[in-house]
């Protein structure tokens, strides 16, 4: 990698600066330039790799700093390394003002470079570079008479300065480019070769642009055989030297011979593949694809050489060759703007004439005679022996009744080209009325040159010859001039086709050139023609790739004969495609006659609307055009024929077919009209007969038009009443579910009603059983605390040995009686859940008069008491507490220990577990826990088991007038059973723990008192 190395101010070390890894912001490196104090040669160095590397503005940015009035005064004494970078500072504005286009900014960027010009030369005003450079500039200006001074100035302090010669010689080629007189440019040319070889002599080693100049002068002065040697020289120094590549290929192609057109093309090539901007190369190369026809390429080449180039003759065959290309196309308003867009760039119409012939021929054709007349005279001016101006110009003036001008104009042609028959034949015609022998001599002329053309001799000359023999009465030895009329008539337009001779030569041009396409495509369609289509098939795609392969070579004809194959093969599919593609790819959509190929497959396709749509298409282009408009009549009536022919067909078809018959017959009836001036070649009476033809049609289609409008009516009226039964069976359907829903929402709104009452029903039930068990337990308290209060006289009455006596009937007809009136009120609860009144009153009443029994025999069962206990407290006190809470007794008159018994405190009671021990007496002392007897137990387990089986029965009562979907929802959630005393006195086990009271009270008791 190149660097360079900067000097640390004050020290040994050094700032390394690799050149290819330059800083992207500039500032950064000028601080180091600034800080060290870097010498001025640096600084350049460092500017110019970036001027390299393409950033201009950073290399803009360290002169400008370099030149500053600081670094001047720092460094004063130091006169060439501040004149170069006021000169390299002046070469860049320079530079700019010769590439801008806008002339303000082109003004502007001159006036820099003369400013820092002139302080280089007041640094030093006799240092040669300075002058060297303001040369250059003037130069660029286009003032080459004040650069000539320059360089002269510096030419007389030393003749052999190289850069002084190379410009002065520069100066001598131009002053010649703008000479108008031939004999004085040719010694421009010869003054600038001579500088050229002396400034070659001086540094033999100088670069190839050198020997450039000296093969420029060489091709003006001429032969071209020298500035072909001296270009074949500068490519062996540099072989890729753009200049000399597309300088060569230019000599090349102007051989006129196939061997030097096809190496000046390959030069050409190769300059555009090194450089694919220059734009010389791009013109020469468009010009070249525009004589083989790829209009495409001529555009696209042109318009990248107008993108590239600030040089107004450059521009200019630029635009002529845009011109140029449209004008072939026929598209003559495009042609005539970039005609006048390439006048406009020419200074002089010496330098390029061409522009002003083009102009002139649009201007022509569109009838504007004056100024057509006017550019094609200002190129006789350039070239005034020109014969087909000359014979334009004629016509114009014949146009203009401006006889004599036209006369004298055919006669300077005839005397310029002696060999051009058409100028005798103009001017014959002009000269019939005038003067008959002078015509006939210039007919004599026209015949005799056609002859020896081999081209066949117009049938207007031998008509005209015979006329002028016939009026000068020379009949003896003329007569065959009237019979051959007829003769070349027969003949004028015979072609013959020779298929097999076509094929050998085109096979031998194969043998030679391989690879020649055009020679390839020609075999395939040889082929094609005789029948053998998948050989040109397979021929046409092969050549279809090569031309794809290269830029240069396109060929729009391999892609329309490939499609013509399928066509032949019944393809239409392919065929389209292939069409299509060279449509867009060729011709922008944009050629009528691949369309008419287009619309012609869709006709035979039967596509008729895709027919149709082409056609148009193509009208649109080419309006003009009444071949299409036929072509688009003959698709409509066929269109409109293939309709009627259905065998069924709906109103729809039926109108479009009117639609198009009439269109069709709009179209014909045009073209009769055209016929009848016969100007378009159509026939009249075949232009009739499709007019009868479509009116007859047209007659037929409305015949058929009502029949179908009456079987689409029958349609929908079948489709009116299906859709209306429908519409019934919906609206019925619909009718039947609302019923359902109705009924539905009126049996869940019962269902809940009735389960609501039953919900009340059960909450009437469990207040009045909460009312009962705090009654039950207010007893129960009351009863223990009198047999507490009564246990020592019972045991005492005990010891004595008393016999307890049995229950009498009135008892057990009493518990008899309740079980019956318990089972009917269940019976009720369960079949009329309403009627609960009378049922609950008995149930009140049996609780009430049994609540100390069941109480205490909940004590003996929890194991409150004790069964031997029993024994001790002896029969009459339960008996009385029975009695007494029969007759409601119990609650009025409060019980009282007697009087005469104490309490035993010999045995202490033991409290049930969770039960305060401060409620037995002496059970701080001692506690004495006894185990209950096996009775007792069973007893218990006994009731355990009903009161389970009473809660299960009570939920399922309580749910058993709800609906499935209520009754889901509540089992979902949980059900607070009810508490155990509450539960304790209702249901049937109450039968049974009588049943077991009574039996045990057999067993153990004793005489009621």
């Amino acid at each position: 990698m190149a660097s360079v190395y900067i000097p640390v101010q004050n020290s040994e070390e050094v700032v390394r600066v690799v050149l290819d890894q330059l800083p992207r912001d500039a500032d950064d490196i000028l601080d180091i330039l600034k800080a060290e104090q870097a010498p001025l040669d640096l600084w350049l160095t460092i500017a110019r790799e970036y001027f390299k590397q393409g950033k201009f503005e950073q290399f803009r940015k360290i002169l400008e700093e370099g030149s500053s009035p600081e670094i001047d005064e720092y460094y004063a004494d130091i006169k060439y390394e501040r004149i170069a970078i006021l000169n390299a500072l002046g070469a860049y504005h320079t530079y700019l003002g010769k590439t801008e286009t806008k002339q303000r900014e082109k003004d502007e960027h001159f006036q820099l470079a003369i400013q820092y010009y002139n302080r280089s030369s007041r640094i030093d005003v006799h240092e040669s570079s300075t002058w060297i450079r303001k040369g250059q500039l003037f130069m660029a200006k286009g003032d080459i008479q004040q650069a000539s001074c320059f360089f002269k100035i510096v030419l007389d302090e030393d003749p052999n300065n190289v850069p002084a010669l190379l410009g002065q010689a520069c100066v001598e080629f131009n002053l010649g480019e703008n000479e108008e007189q031939p004999n004085k440019a040719l010694v421009s040319y010869s003054n600038s070769l001579k500088l050229f070889r002396r400034a070659l002599q001086v540094h033999p080693n100088c670069p190839g642009a050198v020997r450039l100049g000296i093969g420029l002068c060489c091709y003006r002065l001429g032969p071209t055989e020298k500035a072909q040697q001296t270009f074949r020289r500068v490519l062996q120094l540099d072989p890729e030297n753009v200049e000399a590549l597309v300088a060569l290929g230019i000599t090349d192609l102007q051989t006129d011979e196939a061997i030097g057109i096809q190496k000046g093309m390959e030069k050409l090539q190769r300059a555009f593949e090194i450089y694919p901007y220059c734009s010389m190369a791009l013109n020469h190369l468009a010009n070249h694809f525009f004589f083989t026809g790829q209009h495409f390429l001529v555009e696209q080449l042109t318009e990248s050489a107008l993108a590239t180039s600030n040089h107004a003759l450059t521009r200019s065959h630029s635009y002529y060759n845009l011109g140029r290309s449209y004008h072939s196309k026929g598209d003559f308003e495009k042609a005539g703007c970039y005609y006048m867009a390439s006048v406009k760039e020419i200074n002089r119409k010496q330098d390029f004439v061409l522009p002003y012939y083009g102009l002139g021929q649009v201007q022509l054709k569109s009838g504007d005679l004056r100024s057509s007349l006017s550019n094609f005279e200002k190129v006789l001016e350039v070239y005034p022996e020109n014969c087909e101006c000359l014979k334009t110009v004629g016509h114009i003036y014949i146009q203009l009744h401006k006889n004599e001008k036209a006369l004298e104009i055919f006669r300077r042609a005839t005397r310029s080209d002696p060999r051009d028959a058409q100028a005798f034949i103009e001017l014959g015609e002009l000269l019939i009325s005038s003067d008959p022998q002078a015509a006939l001599d210039a007919y004599r002329s026209a015949l005799s040159l056609s002859k020896k053309d081999d081209k066949g001799v117009p049938t207007e000359i031998l008509n005209n010859m015979g006329v002028l023999y016939f009026e000068t009465g020379e009949f003896e030895g003329n007569w065959n001039y009237f019979a051959a009329t007829p003769c070349e008539k027969r003949f004028a337009n015979f072609e013959a086709m020779h298929l097999e001779k076509a094929k050998d030569l085109y096979t031998k041009v194969l043998k030679l050139h391989p690879g020649n396409l055009y020679a390839a495509n020609g075999t395939g369609a040889i082929l094609a023609e005789k029948g053998h289509l998948n050989v040109s098939k397979d021929i046409f795609s092969e050549v279809q790739e090569a031309a794809s392969g290269s830029i240069f070579v396109q060929m729009p004809d391999v892609w329309v004969n490939l499609g013509h194959v399928y066509f032949a093969q019944a393809h239409f599919v392919l065929a389209v495609k292939m069409y299509q593609n060279c449509l867009r790819k060729f011709y922008y959509n944009t050629d009528t006659e691949i369309l008419l190929y287009f619309a012609f497959t869709h006709y035979w396709a039967e596509q008729w609307k895709e027919c149709k749509r082409t056609l148009q298409r193509a009208i649109h282009l080419a309006p003009s055009d009444y071949t299409l408009r036929f072509d688009l009549g003959v698709a409509l009536q066929k269109f409109s024929a293939s309709t009627l022919q259905k065998k069924k067909r709906t109103a729809d078809e039926v109108w479009t077919t009117v639609t198009e018959l009439k269109h069709a017959i709009r179209v014909f009836s045009q073209l009769y009209a055209a016929s009848s001036y016969h100007i378009h070649g159509f026939d009249e009476r075949k232009i009739k007969i499709h007019v009868d033809y479509c009116k007859h049609l047209l007659d037929a289609a409305k015949v058929h038009l009502e029949a179908a409008e009456c079987e689409e009516q029958q349609k929908r009226q079948r489709l009116e009443v299906a859709r209306q039964l429908k519409l019934a069976e919906e609206a019925q359907r619909k009718a039947e579910e609302q019923k359902k829903i109705q009924a539905e929402r009126k049996n869940r709104k019962e269902e809940l009603e009735q389960f609501m009452q039953q919900d009340e029903h059960l909450k009437r039930i469990q207040e009045q059983l909460k009312i009962f068990a705090s009654k039950a337990s207010s007893k129960l308290k009351e009863r223990t605390k009198v047999e507490h209060d009564e246990s020592g006289v019972g045991g005492k009455r005990r010891r004595k040995g008393g016999k307890r006596t049995k229950r009498g009937k009135k008892s057990k007809t009493r518990f008899e009686h309740e079980q019956e009136q318990e089972q009917e009120q269940e019976a009720e609860m369960g079949n009329e859940p309403k009627a609960v009144d009378e049922g609950d009153a008995n149930m009140m009443n049996y609780q009430e008069e049994d609540g100390a029994d069941t109480a205490r025999d909940n004590s003996v069962a929890a194991g409150l008491e004790d069964s031997d206990a029993e024994e001790d407290m002896g029969a009459p006190s339960n008996r009385k507490k029975r009695s007494l809470a029969e007759f409601g007794d119990e609650d009025d008159q409060p019980s009282k220990p007697h009087p005469k018994l104490k309490p035993n405190h010999s045995k202490a009671i033991a409290p049930p577990e969770g039960l305060h021990c401060s409620r037995y007496p002496g059970a701080s002392q001692k506690i004495v826990q006894k185990q209950p007897s096996s009775r007792v137990l069973r007893t218990v387990e006994l009731v355990e088991g009903l009161r389970r089986r009473e809660l299960v029965e009570v939920s399922t009562r309580a749910l058993r007038g709800s609906s499935d979907g209520e009754l889901t929802s509540r089992a979902s959630r949980p059900i607070n059973s009810p508490q155990p005393l509450e539960m304790s006195c209702e249901g049937p086990w109450r039968k049974k723990w009588e049943e077991i009271e009574g039996r045990n009270e057999e067993e153990h008791g004793g005489e009621t008192n």
